[in-house]
C-alpha cells in the first residue's frame, strides 16, 4: 500500500482511498463474464434495450444536477414503455425547451435557481438530439437541437470555473472547455484530458466527471476530440484511429498554460474514449496516468457481436457519421483499425481500467483482455496497471457506470490523486 499522503483537497475518505490503494495494486474484482449483447443482470424499465439505458443514464445524472427524477418520470410516461426516436426526440426536446424558457424567467430574480434549470434544460436537449438521425436532411435538426443545447449549458454554468476553449490541431481547432481546479488560485496544479465516447459531448463530460475532478484540486480539460461535440458538428472532424495526436494537441494546450504542472499531466476516456485513451497512452508518454472508463480493446468485434437490431443501427449510422462524414464504406474500413492489439505492449505509464459487469454494450472481456496485454510492471510506485470491474447486479455495473456515476469516481479519483501529486 502507498505511504504517499492523501492529497489534503481529497473529498474522499480514507476507507475509499485504501480500496482504491488495492486496486492500483492490482487487485481484480471480477464477475462472470458477460457476452455482447447479452441480457443486464438489473432489471428494465423500458421494453426496448437502447431506450431503457439511455433512461438509465439521464437518470444516473440526477444526482449531478443533469436532471431532475420527477421531470424525467413524467416524460417517460409521455412517451410510454415501449418509445420510438420521434417520440423520445419530441418529449425531451419539449422538455428542454420548457425548463429553457423558465430559466430565463428566473434569471433575475433567482441566479442559482436560473443556472440549476438551464443545465438540467441543457442535457435534456443533449438527449433529444441523441436520437435525431445523423445522417441526410435530419441532420440540420440535429445540429439545431445542439445549438440550444450548447447555449443552456452556458447559462447553466454561469459563474462557475469553467471556460470554452479552443485547442490548437493541424490546421484547425478542436473545442473544449477548460474547468479550474478549485483552492488553487496561484499554485500550479495537476490536469486531465478527458475524451469521451462515440456520442459525446463536452458538456455532458462536465456532469459525469469535470465537477468532480476540479472539487478534487484536478484541472479538467473537457475535449470535443475528432468525431465529437462540436468539432464534429461545427468543423466537420472526424474520428482517427490514432488518436494520440489529439491527445498531443491537448498536452500542448495545458502545457502552455502557467498554472498546469506538465509533469501532472492525466488522461481519462470513457466508452469509446476508452479506446482514445488507451491507444494515447502506447505512443504520448508525458501523459503521467490513464484511465480507461469502459474498455475498448476491439470496435469493429463490438459491431459485429451486437444482436439487438435497435444498437446494430443506431452504432451504423453514428458510426458513419464519426467515422466516415457520411461515406459508409470509408466509415467501415476506419472502424477496423480500432483496435489496441497491435499497441497494448507500448503502454508503460500507470493505467487504470474500469468496467461493468452488466455492460451490455461491451462485454467485460475486452477490459480483460487489455489488462492482459499491458506491460506495464504492478510495482505500485513505477508504473502499476489495475483493472477494477464493478460486480453484477450492483449500481454501477452498467456501460461506463451509467446507472451510478460515482461509482467509478470512488476508484478513478483517488487513484489519478496518487498518481498525479
Amino acid at each position: 500500500m502507498s505511504s504517499r499522503p492523501m492529497h489534503p483537497r481529497s473529498t474522499f475518505g480514507r476507507r475509499r482511498f485504501l480500496v482504491s490503494g488495492a486496486v492500483a495494486a492490482g487487485a481484480l474484482a471480477l464477475a462472470t463474464p458477460m457476452p455482447a449483447g447479452a441480457e443486464p443482470a438489473v432489471p428494465r424499465w423500458l421494453d426496448r434495450l437502447f431506450f431503457d439505458f439511455q433512461l438509465r443514464r439521464l437518470l444516473g445524472e440526477a444526482p449531478l444536477g443533469g436532471a431532475n427524477v420527477a421531470e424525467v418520470v413524467a416524460a417517460v410516461q409521455e412517451i410510454g414503455p415501449s418509445p420510438s426516436a420521434q417520440a423520445w426526440v419530441r418529449a425531451f426536446a419539449a422538455l428542454g425547451r420548457d425548463l429553457a424558457r423558465q430559466s430565463a424567467d428566473m434569471i433575475a430574480s433567482d441566479p442559482n435557481g436560473a443556472a440549476a434549470t438551464a443545465l438540467r434544460a441543457a442535457n435534456y436537449l443533449r438527449a433529444a438530439e441523441f436520437f435525431v438521425e445523423p445522417l441526410g436532411s435530419s441532420l440540420d435538426t440535429k445540429i439545431a437541437l445542439y445549438r440550444e443545447m450548447r447555449q443552456s449549458f452556458a447559462i447553466g454554468t454561469r459563474g462557475q470555473r469553467i471556460e470554452a476553449v479552443q485547442i490548437p490541431y493541424e490546421n484547425t481547432v478542436l473545442d473544449a472547455y477548460y474547468v479550474r481546479p478549485d483552492g488553487v488560485a496561484d499554485a500550479t496544479h495537476p490536469a486531465v484530458v478527458f475524451f469521451g465516447g462515440l456520442d459525446s459531448v463536452g458538456e455532458e463530460l462536465y456532469l459525469w466527471a469535470g465537477k468532480e475532478l476540479a472539487r478534487n484540486g484536478i484541472g479538467a480539460l473537457l475535449v470535443d476530440g475528432p468525431g465529437n461535440g462540436a468539432s464534429l458538428r461545427f468543423r466537420g472532424i472526424l474520428s482517427r484511429y490514432d488518436y494520440e495526436a489529439a491527445t498531443a494537441a491537448a498536452v500542448d494546450f495545458l502545457g502552455r498554460d502557467p498554472k498546469v504542472d506538465p509533469d501532472r499531466i492525466g488522461l481519462i476516456g470513457i466508452s469509446l474514449g476508452g479506446y482514445y485513451a488507451a491507444r494515447s497512452a502506447a505512443f504520448e508518454h508525458r501523459v503521467r496516468a490513464t484511465v480507461v472508463w469502459g474498455a475498448i480493446w476491439d470496435e469493429s468485434e463490438i459491431l459485429a457481436s451486437r444482436s439487438d437490431i435497435e444498437t446494430k443501427f443506431f452504432l451504423a449510422q453514428y458510426g458513419t457519421w464519426v467515422f466516415g462524414g457520411g461515406n459508409p464504406v470509408r466509415a467501415f474500413i476506419d472502424a477496423r483499425r480500432f483496435t489496441i492489439a497491435p499497441v497494448a505492449h507500448l503502454i508503460r505509464n500507470p493505467i487504470l481500467i474500469i468496467h461493468g459487469a452488466d455492460d451490455a454494450l461491451v462485454p467485460v472481456s475486452q477490459a480483460q483482455q487489455l489488462y492482459d496485454a499491458v506491460q506495464a510492471p504492478k510495482a505500485l510506485h513505477q508504473a502499476p496497471k489495475a483493472l477494477h470491474v464493478v460486480p453484477s447486479g450492483r449500481p454501477g455495473s452498467a456501460h461506463c457506470q451509467a446507472d451510478h456515476i460515482p461509482a467509478a469516481w470512488e476508484v478513478m479519483i483517488p487513484w489519478l490523486l496518487d498518481q498525479l501529486t
